[in-house]
């Protein structure tokens, strides 16, 4: 018997991966979205602290 080197993938491999793939994409979209969404948060913070408020009276 000799050995052969594929080449290429089984049937219905990447099909099975799918799921995964998607599982994937959504922690990916997520983890932007999270990224993005703390920025904004620290970036108006530090506008906030940027306003130099009149002294109570």
């Amino acid at each position: 018997m000799m050995y052969k080197t594929p080449t290429e993938l089984p049937a219905g491999y990447l099909e099975m991966l799918q799921p995964l793939a998607e599982w994937f994409m959504r922690q990916l979209v997520s983890a932007y979205d999270d990224g993005y969404t703390a920025g904004r948060a620290d970036e108006r913070l530090l506008a906030i602290r940027k306003v130099k408020l009149p002294p109570k009276i």
